[in-house]
């Protein structure tokens, strides 16, 4: 209806009532419909229609007719008479002719049951997410268990290894003792020994001193020797260890993003054994935090 009175006006009429319903000095337009489009919008806007008067095109305010409030707790309520449907809201729209009328939205009890359903699919969901969430927490655990397990037999097997060593060692030195030793005492005491060859003796037999020495030093503390070398500055055993003795800690990803591995956690706790340093680890929510603790010297 707006549009087809705005079309029998004028260019000049219709930039007369653009600015009388905007307030506002309007241009005049590139043509007729361009100026129809643009009262049509700013009716539409302002809520306005336009009648022919006398002649003359007058601007009429629509009223729109509200809808009862739907009232969801009685509806809700346990042995309440419920309607099969009941407006909720109150909205204005137009026809084609542009004549405003009430249009009411209702609700049925299969609404709320829908809603009801979508709310179950919602809750279902986030408890399929947290299993999800726990079954990842279970597997981080076990691989940290297996990731100790795997360093408690490296230690096991170097101690093991060490040990081996340490009774070869023990067994050549006793060998030496036995078999060197008389000899070059037999070839110091024969008459008309040169000097050469009896310096020569001494030097042999005093390298198999030394080895037998050393072999009793070591034997039965494999480890413990281990643990007292120390870490070679700059290493990357000497970076996670002191990564580690930060006040925050650590997590083992951390460690491992620290020197550029991507699994370090037998080789952390080789460090802190080497360097002395006890290591603590804490459970912090989903995480596990490392703590180094250094030897007080």
């Amino acid at each position: 209806m707006n549009t087809q009175i705005l079309s029998t006006l004028t260019n000049a009429a219709l930039q007369g009532l653009f600015a009388e319903i905007t307030g506002e000095p309007a241009k005049r337009f590139a043509s007729v419909s361009a100026g129809v489009k643009r009262v049509q919008a700013a009716l539409e806007e302002k809520g306005l229609t336009v009648e022919i008067e006398d002649g003359a095109p007058v601007l009429v305010k629509l009223q729109a007719e509200e809808a009862p409030a739907f009232d969801i707790v009685g509806y809700l309520a346990p042995g309440a008479d419920l309607p099969k449907a009941a407006a909720v809201e109150g909205f204005q729209r137009r026809d084609d002719h542009v004549r405003a009328f009430a249009v009411e939205t209702l609700v049925t009890p299969v609404a709320i049951e829908g809603t009801a359903q979508f709310d179950a699919h919602v809750a279902a969901f986030v408890l399929a997410e947290e299993e999800a969430a726990e079954a990842d927490r279970e597997d981080e655990l076990a691989a940290e268990r297996d990731a100790e397990d795997a360093h408690d037999a490296a230690v096991a097997a170097a101690e093991a290894d060490q040990a081996r060593e340490t009774s070869i060692s023990e067994l050549a030195a006793e060998l030496l003792r036995k078999t060197r030793a008389p000899a070059a005492e037999a070839i110091e005491n024969e008459p008309g020994m040169g000097a050469k060859a009896r310096a020569l003796a001494e030097t042999r037999h005093a390298r198999a001193k030394a080895a037998n020495d050393k072999a009793k030093k070591a034997k039965g503390k494999p480890a413990a020797a281990a643990r007292t070398d120390g870490l070679k500055p700059g290493s990357k055993l000497a970076m996670l260890a002191d990564f580690v003795c930060r006040p925050e800690g650590a997590t083992h990803k951390e460690a491992c993003a620290h020197v550029g591995w991507g699994h370090c956690l037998p080789m952390l706790m080789k460090a802190c054994q080497k360097a002395g340093i006890t290591l603590r680890k804490e459970k912090q929510g989903a995480e596990t935090r490392y703590f180094g603790t250094p030897a007080q010297g």
